[in-house]
């Protein structure tokens, strides 16, 4: 099994933290343009990643940020303006980039804030979405998003509270994503993909 991460853009803060938080073993697939996502400002670098390279039983974590009052969709932060993607589109862009995904099994993980939470009980949450937008295009495995703020740098792999409300006192005071929250690990909420 091995760990591919994915940003399809290059949101500065995003890139930096991912790259952090890979490990020497995990590799790091081209932006959505084809131009490497192995290096960041710091010099900090990862091994690069091919997309034909992913196969039965490896792990896609795929980067960036939840809606503050939406689950429609997931955006990344560019210096020219932000992007947003909704389910369809994202779950498109990785049926392009996986050929021949159906005949795999791999688990996703989509690293957003909120990704796993519904804002009433009759909206789906960007997660449940996704699974179901990647189901339709014939992929297999699993998908996991997160309930609450994901932390990111100083606070990564930390949790800051479980909805948008218990998240909102940490950065509405400027705490900023909690150290000392539950691990976002603990957070996950599993879709099962086709069989």
């Amino acid at each position: 099994m091995k760990n591919y991460y994915w940003l399809p853009f290059k949101d500065d803060g995003w890139h930096s933290d991912t790259v952090a938080r890979m490990s020497r073993s995990d590799a790091i697939l081209p932006f959505l343009d084809g131009t490497a996502a192995t290096r960041t400002r710091g010099g900090n670098s990862r091994p690069a990643g091919q997309w034909s390279d992913i196969g039965t039983g490896d792990q896609l974590f795929i980067g960036g940020h939840g809606h503050k009052y939406s689950t429609e969709k997931v955006t990344w932060v560019l210096g020219t303006g932000n992007v947003s993607w909704t389910a369809s589109q994202l779950a498109s862009a990785i049926k392009l980039k996986i050929a021949n995904g159906g005949q795999r099994k791999i688990d996703f993980h989509i690293l957003a804030c909120f990704g796993a939470n519904n804002m009433t009980p009759l909206a789906k949450s960007f997660g449940s979405k996704l699974a179901k937008e990647l189901k339709a295009r014939g992929f297999r495995g699993s998908l996991t998003a997160y309930k609450g703020a994901t932390g990111m740098m100083a606070a990564r792999g930390h949790q800051t509270g479980t909805s948008r409300m218990t998240a909102l006192p940490h950065f509405a005071f400027g705490d900023g994503a909690s150290t000392t929250g539950n691990p976002t690990k603990d957070a996950g909420v599993k879709w099962q993909l086709h069989p």
